[in-house]
């Protein structure tokens, strides 16, 4: 049993289906701009090191990631009241209109790959996943 192989074949399984959901909505994103769109809806006014962070990515890419989602609109830069050389990274509205439909569709996509399995399936899951991850620091 190779859990490795097997976690890497459900991850790259469950990303072409969201791209393929995506896309069909007319929501076409890269999965790294959707997770910045994410991590912008759940905690307002990050910075350019937070996203880095959160990408495990280097600032540089997370820069040109950054400005992809502004020239589309996603996104929008405010420069910081507590530092004036910070600029603040914050969902526009149409920013916020994005990831609410996408987030619709991703639940609607898990749905569809969870429907068999039973709760405490899922819970084991879950937990293995929780101790697995722990594991990693």
């Amino acid at each position: 049993m190779n859990i490795g192989l097997t976690m890497g074949d459900v991850v790259k399984g469950v990303g072409a289906k969201l791209t393929k959901a995506f896309a069909k909505a007319d929501k076409s994103l890269p999965m790294d701009s959707y997770i910045i769109l994410n991590a912008l809806y759940e905690k307002e006014d990050l910075i350019q090191n937070d996203l880095a962070d959160i990408l495990h990515q280097d600032k540089s890419g997370v820069l040109r990631k950054i400005d992809y989602l502004q020239g589309k609109r996603l996104i929008a830069r405010i420069p910081s009241t507590e530092d004036r050389r910070r600029n603040l990274i914050v969902l526009t509205q149409k920013g916020v209109q994005t990831v609410e439909t996408m987030r619709a569709i991703e639940a609607q996509v898990f749905n569809d790959l969870l429907h068999d399995i039973s709760k405490e399936d899922l819970q084991t899951f879950h937990k293995v996943l929780i101790n697995m991850k722990s594991n990693l620091n």
